[in-house]
């Protein structure tokens, strides 16, 4: 995958430059999910529709302005979470920029989740923010509401995953929606950037533009993308990018067909083991074991789980927990605490794990501090 670091709003990001590789990213959300993302189900307002509007209490409203709109598509790339803006506002025939920014949330969002929003600079600070208006994908899960308020609460309780993170090249927030009768006042707050009304309630989406040059012209057919490739080719790229990140100079090692094996088997490189979590005379440090089987040493990774993990230890002397094996430092990865009645995970199959993972090379980061 060829990408570019660009700078990008408040910070930087990476743009995607290989034509395939945005076209494999585009065409597989629209394969997974039976969603065309450059397709939209709205209508635009025609006298028609006035008595419906007229009628229904239960209508919300947000703007159009002239900001650029984006899917935020949080997805895993080999294990790894990544959040990827997909512009939605491409000249036609054209491939869609994709750019990779970085983006700080909870785990399971990144387990597909798509939202739709605008690319906004706040004329007030000059700082760039994005609105979400809209949740296309939860959790791998297609959402199908006609329901805007459910769905700004969906889109509400990913935004309350997200962390701060200085890297973020912008500020992500639900955009601000109204009823009719106060529309007036939210026009006076973004005038000179309101371009058009659109109005949630009725079957689907109405859009009112103030002027028909702001229509949006692209439609998916006048999107270019090249064919969707085949799983077999697909895994070939996914091994190339993986071996751009290992050091090539006195630390080469070729575990391609390892991660072909990983690859075509679907496994999990950072699956999770349940395991009993012990203390030791060495403050912050702690000790795995299967049954009565030390399997390794664990690492913490977050201020919250340590703090809880100390505050149990004060009254037990050993607790279950659900943990990863992290091949780059051969230590374990504590990712929470789980009941007490939880079984270990069997020495045999631990120990099939680590062997597999462990014959991967390590992170470029890690071998050249080493």
């Amino acid at each position: 995958m060829d990408a570019n670091k660009i700078s990008f709003c408040n910070s930087n990001g990476f743009v995607i430059s290989n034509d395939r590789t945005k076209s494999d990213i585009v065409n597989s959300i629209n394969k997974k999910f039976k969603t065309n993302i450059y397709t939209s189900d709205i209508r635009i307002y025609n006298d028609y529709v006035l008595d419906a509007l007229k009628k229904n209490q239960y209508l919300i409203c947000c703007l159009i302005t002239n900001a650029r709109p984006y899917i935020m598509y949080f997805t895993k790339l080999l294990n790894e979470n990544v959040c990827l803006l997909i512009d939605l506002k491409i000249k036609n025939n054209c491939t869609p920029n994709i750019i990779v920014v970085p983006v700080s949330i909870d785990y399971e969002t990144f387990n597909e989740t798509i939202i739709y929003g605008d690319l906004f600079k706040n004329t007030k600070n000059y700082k760039w923010e994005f609105l979400v208006e809209k949740c296309l994908v939860y959790k791998n899960r297609p959402v199908n509401l006609n329901n805007q308020m459910r769905n700004l609460t969906m889109c509400n309780d990913v935004l309350s995953g997200i962390y701060p993170n200085i890297l973020t090249p912008f500020d992500i927030r639900l955009k601000d929606f109204t009823i009719i009768s106060k529309l007036p006042e939210l026009i006076n707050k973004y005038n000179k950037q309101t371009v058009g009304i659109k109005i949630y309630g009725l079957k689907m989406p109405i859009v009112y533009y103030l002027n028909k040059k702001y229509i949006p012209q692209t439609r998916f057919s006048s999107v270019k993308l090249l064919e969707y490739k085949s799983s077999t080719s697909l895994s070939e790229d996914i091994r190339k990018i993986e071996q751009s990140f290992i050091v090539t100079s006195k630390h080469e090692n070729d575990d391609s067909h390892i991660w072909g094996y990983i690859i075509d088997n679907d496994i999990d490189i950072e699956q999770e083991f349940t395991l009993t979590l012990k203390k030791t005379d060495t403050y912050g440090i702690y000790h795995l074991f299967s049954d009565e089987t030390f399997i390794g040493i664990g690492r913490i990774t977050t201020i919250e789980l340590h703090n809880n993990i100390f505050k149990l230890f004060k009254n037990k002397s050993k607790i279950k927990v659900s943990a990863f094996y992290n091949y780059n430092f051969n230590k374990w990865n504590i990712e929470s605490i789980i009941d007490f009645q939880n079984t270990d995970e069997s020495v045999k199959n631990i120990t099939n794990h680590i062997n597999l993972v462990s014959q991967l090379s390590k992170a470029t980061y890690v071998v050249e501090n080493c």
